[in-house]
């Protein structure tokens, strides 16, 4: 009878635990079998590239794609690294023997595992590289009729397409010329390079240098700007204007290259929101108002020091500048050259147009409201904010290889998924003008990424 109880006991004390255990288990961080389980409907369909973990499905990681349902539609345990997909719904993908390929959505190969490297350059174009009796080879691709026809080039680098045209560099030369939408070269290498310069095209004009001075030139390689500036910023869509520097002096032009204010400043930040810094000394900075060519302030700031806790300073974003008396202390300053905070904070960081974050000493923060004027106080070891999301990631612990631990809270400081943590990896995809979180780790794997959207909703995982 004793031992009828003791099992009758013991079954219920089993059916109790498996009910807990079942009931408060999240099918939300529950890792998917990392197999293929959905379908390309359209070649419309955006993918994304995912990695799947260990023992799941093969003896290494494999990568893949995933739809925005979570259902894995590519897979491959021969890949290593996988892109996005371009304009003309190609990937490139690379093996486990570091050779690239270009694959479409239906996971067919369109060029197969020759190559040591291919890169897209935009505007349905390729640069590969390919190694021939232990000597680079360089190829031309584009994308004719869901193929990429190639051909073998004397060029060692190509840079993105603009309007048509991509500047190249010539083996052996490191000179600049620019070839059209078929590889063929149209304005001879007689530019120098600099690496810190896109070189390419806007509203049919692009700053090149020549002789070691900049100046512009057009579509039909005429001179458009004469060769007589020490620097010429390029023209893209978000400047309006743009520095130049002649005999050591910095000014500022329009996207159209006219002088709108004279070289006069030994130091000039971009222009942002129609108000730039400026310095006579590069010591102490003043903020000039580019429509009124007017100074808001006295020369006053400094340059931040070495600083982790700072995006931008003496740079107008959200109609206000962080901004340093002392390269260590921060403050706001808004569009009429006013500072908001009778204190100073050990970093600075803009959101949006109504939120700020601010660190007032090691582990202690505050998300403030510049509209309301109200603050939330967080006590944490690190925060990073990621305004395409109003989202902060917040790390209160350490993993154990000392990876820095975060969570995810929103701008009314509470976090959006609970239980769910991230370790270190965190990157933005922009597709399609639409961003996408890219994190990695969950509370049961943290090796594998994830994607959320602007919303905020998971999407993938592994």
């Amino acid at each position: 009878m004793k031992i009828k109880m003791f099992l009758i006991t013991l079954i219920i004390i089993c059916i109790g635990l498996i009910f807990f255990f079942s009931s408060s288990y999240n099918p939300q961080i529950k890792p998917s079998s990392c197999k293929i389980n959905g379908k390309l409907n359209s070649t419309f369909d955006i993918l994304l590239p995912i990695s799947c973990p260990n023992g799941q499905i093969f003896d290494s990681n494999s990568i893949g794609y995933s739809n925005f349902k979570g259902e894995i539609v590519l897979l491959d345990e021969n890949w290593v690294n996988a892109s996005l997909f371009h304009d003309n719904y190609f990937a490139i993908v690379t093996n486990k023997d570091h050779l690239d390929a270009i694959i479409n959505k239906k996971g067919n190969y369109i060029l197969d595992y020759e190559y040591s490297d291919i890169s897209y350059l935009g505007e349905d174009r390729y640069f590969l590289k390919k190694i021939v009796n232990e000597k680079h080879t360089y190829f031309f691709g584009r994308y004719v009729d869901g193929q990429i026809m190639i051909k073998e080039v004397e060029y060692e680098y190509m840079y993105d397409y603009a309007e048509g045209l991509a500047a190249v560099i010539l083996k052996g030369n490191n000179k600049i010329g620019y070839v059209d939408k078929n590889g063929e070269l149209v304005i001879p290498f007689i530019y120098d390079r600099n690496p810190l310069l896109t070189h390419q095209f806007f509203n049919g004009k692009v700053v090149v240098i020549k002789d070691g001075l900049y100046g512009v030139i057009n579509r039909e390689n005429e001179v458009v700007v004469p060769f007589a500036y020490d620097y010429i910023q390029p023209s893209t869509q978000k400047e309006i204007y743009l520095k130049f520097s002649q005999e050591a002096k910095w000014g500022l032009m329009n996207n159209r290259y006219e002088i709108m204010i004279n070289p006069a400043f030994l130091s000039m930040g971009n222009d942002s929101e129609n108000i730039i810094s400026v310095s006579l000394n590069q010591i102490n900075y003043a903020f000039l108002n580019i429509d009124t060519n007017q100074l808001i302030t006295d020369f006053i700031y400094k340059k931040a020091s070495n600083h982790n806790f700072i995006d931008q300073y003496n740079y107008f974003q959200n109609q206000h500048a962080v901004v340093t008396k002392d390269s260590q202390h921060f403050n706001l300053l808004n569009q009429d050259g006013l500072e908001l905070f009778t204190e100073e904070y050990l970093g600075i960081k803009m959101i949006n147009k109504r939120y700020v974050l601010l660190k007032s000493d090691d582990e202690l923060f505050y998300l403030y409201n510049l509209q309301t004027k109200e603050s939330i106080e967080f006590n944490a070891l690190d925060i990073l904010v990621y305004p395409h999301f109003e989202v902060l990631a917040i790390c209160n612990e350490f993993y154990e290889d000392g990876a820095m631990v975060y969570q995810l809270y929103d701008l009314g400081g509470n976090e959006i998924i609970p239980g769910l943590k991230i370790y270190d990896y965190m990157k933005i995809h922009i597709i399609n003008d639409t961003p996408y979180l890219y994190f990695n780790g969950e509370l049961y794997n943290k090796s594998f990424s994830s994607y959320f959207d602007k919303e905020m909703n998971l999407i993938w995982k592994p």
